[in-house]
């Protein structure tokens, strides 16, 4: 007897790609701050002080994020994964 598989969605996105995405999305973000904190440390005189200005602006993105498409995430048919529609195997 044939099987036949069933149709994949147009919007469901392979699993790979979006993990090397994210690798290299986190692999850029602590490139960048390791390069804020130096510089920060250079003008500011203690690096102890740039550093809380790193974490400062890393966690006021994550709330301005939050603010601006938590409904919108809450709303969708799947939260768990936001706005990519991406369905786990």
């Amino acid at each position: 007897m044939i099987e036949l598989e069933e149709p994949r969605s147009r919007t469901a996105l392979p699993a790979l790609p979006i993990v090397l995405i994210a690798m290299g999305s986190g692999f850029a973000g602590l490139g960048y701050e390791i390069v804020w904190t130096r510089l920060l440390a250079n003008s500011l005189g203690h690096e102890i002080v740039a550093v809380l200005g790193v974490l400062a602006a890393l966690f006021a993105g994550i709330a301005l994020g939050s603010l601006l498409l938590g409904k919108r995430i809450a709303e969708s048919a799947q939260p768990d994964f936001g706005m990519l529609d991406w369905k786990p195997r």
